[in-house]
């Protein structure tokens, strides 16, 4: 939804076309890594251990 919503935005001049590029990027990438967590999740089950990755952005979370 976000991608449509930035390219109305910049369409209507409201946003500029980088921001707007930016935002979608960023929107579905964040899905993308939920889509597979999810996927891992499933595949791996409950007890799965957090690979190097995830602790590093949980890390981030948790500083921030």
């Amino acid at each position: 939804m976000v991608p449509g919503i930035m390219a109305l935005l910049w369409l209507m001049d409201i946003l500029p076309g980088a921001v707007a590029l930016a935002f979608s990027v960023t929107d579905f990438s964040g899905f993308l890594w939920t889509l597979f967590a999810w996927r891992a999740d499933a595949r791996l089950g409950p007890d799965a251990r957090p690979g190097l990755v995830a602790k590093v952005a949980a890390s981030f979370v948790v500083a921030g």
